[in-house]
C-alpha cells in the first residue's frame, strides 16, 4: 500500500507542476508534461503491468484538462508506456543516452497518435506543435531521468503491487 499511496502522491504532484508551474516555461505555446516523462521512465524500469497501471493514471489525470476527448490520453498514455516497458527490456538502462533520447521518439508517437486520432475527429491543430512538445520532452527528460532512475532502485518501488 506504501508503494501506490507514495506513486499516487508524485503523480498529482507533477500533475500540479506541469498545469500551474510549467506554462511558464512554455515556448511557441508548448511546454514539456513532467507527468509523462516520470510515466515514460518509470515503465522504462518497472515492466508490462507498472506501464499499463500509470500510463492509464497519467492518462486520466491529463485528460482532466484535455477537452477535446475524454480517455484520449488514457489510451495513447497506455499504449506508449508498454512500448516503453518494451524497449526498457531491451536496452541498458543505467545508460543515460538511450532512455533519454527515447523520451523523443515516444513523445513523437503519443503526439501523432493524438493529431491522427483528433484529424479523424475534425479537431485540429497544427503538427509542429508535436515536434515541439517531444524536443521540449527531450530536454527536461535529459535532467529528469537519472531522478527517476534512482526512484526505480528504492526498495519501497522493487515491492511487489498490493492493493
Amino acid at each position: 500500500m506504501k508503494k501506490t499511496g507514495i506513486l499516487i502522491i508524485i503523480l498529482i504532484l507533477l500533475f500540479i507542476l506541469d498545469n500551474s508551474v510549467m506554462p511558464f516555461f512554455s515556448i511557441k505555446g508548448v511546454y514539456p508534461s513532467l507527468l509523462y516523462i516520470f510515466a515514460i521512465y518509470y515503465s522504462l524500469n518497472k515492466g508490462y503491468v507498472e506501464a499499463i497501471c500509470i500510463g492509464i493514471f497519467t492518462g486520466f489525470l491529463q485528460d482532466i484538462y484535455f477537452f477535446n476527448g475524454i480517455g484520449l490520453n488514457m489510451f495513447t498514455n497506455m499504449l506508449t508506456c508498454i512500448l516503453a516497458a518494451y524497449i526498457g527490456n531491451l536496452i541498458i538502462r543505467e545508460r543515460k543516452i538511450i532512455p533519454v533520447s527515447l523520451t523523443f521518439f515516444i513523445t513523437f508517437i503519443k503526439g501523432t497518435l493524438i493529431f491522427v486520432i483528433l484529424y479523424i475527429g475534425k479537431q485540429y491543430f497544427t503538427y509542429s506543435q508535436v515536434l515541439y512538445n517531444s524536443l521540449y520532452n527531450l530536454a527536461a527528460g535529459f535532467l529528469l531521468y537519472r531522478i527517476v532512475y534512482n526512484f526505480c532502485q528504492k526498495d519501497i518501488v522493487n515491492s511487489y503491487w498490493k492493493l
